[in-house]
């Protein structure tokens, strides 16, 4: 009786999970030849990939991780955190430091946000963890108000930028600039 073995030896990584190993032998003075197949599982950590797809009034393109978005005030905005890892990690959507806004298991959470006010301007946080490791990326809003205006007079532009409060006020001084350049 002949016995003959091989060892091989490598470090898998997370793109050689559900990869085929295929151990074949070969008898070549019998012309035959046996194999034994395997799909490898390896286990490893979190990573995070942040997109905005497009929503309505928002015609962003997919962004990548540690960016920031503006939006108009009143419009809407998802943002999909897609993550890999193996076993499978707890996903949660935050804004700021402490405020859980929705939470879930898997490979991608899509959290959506509509008629976005200003108090929504913040950092937006996807986070993952798996009994392997975590991963926290940050995506930043900006709100732009909804009350920027501009008045032209004699090719020159005044912009103003008002509050809720205080817009009556700025519509007379916008009034009595009027009248004055257009008296000169």
């Amino acid at each position: 009786m002949w016995t003959n073995s091989t060892n091989l030896t490598f470090v898998p990584t997370r793109s050689h999970h559900q990869t085929a190993l295929i151990c074949q032998m070969t008898f070549s003075s019998l012309k035959k030849y046996i194999q034994n197949e395997i799909t490898i599982s390896v286990q490893y950590p979190p990573s995070i990939f942040i997109t905005t797809p497009e929503i309505q009034n928002h015609n962003s393109t997919n962004r990548t991780t540690n960016q920031e978005v503006t939006v108009q005030e009143g419009s809407s905005l998802a943002l999909k955190c897609s993550v890999d890892s193996n076993p499978e990690s707890q996903v949660t959507w935050m804004k700021g430091e402490k405020n859980v806004l929705i939470e879930g298991n898997g490979s991608e959470l899509v959290l959506y946000l509509s008629n976005i006010k200003a108090s929504g301007a913040d950092n937006y946080h996807c986070l993952a963890h798996n009994n392997l490791g975590a991963i926290n990326q940050t995506f930043i809003i900006i709100v732009q108000s909804a009350y920027v205006s501009f008045i032209v007079a004699d090719n020159t532009k005044y912009f103003l930028i008002a509050g809720a409060v205080g817009i009556a006020a700025l519509l007379l001084v916008a009034l009595t600039l009027k009248l004055l350049l257009s008296s000169r």
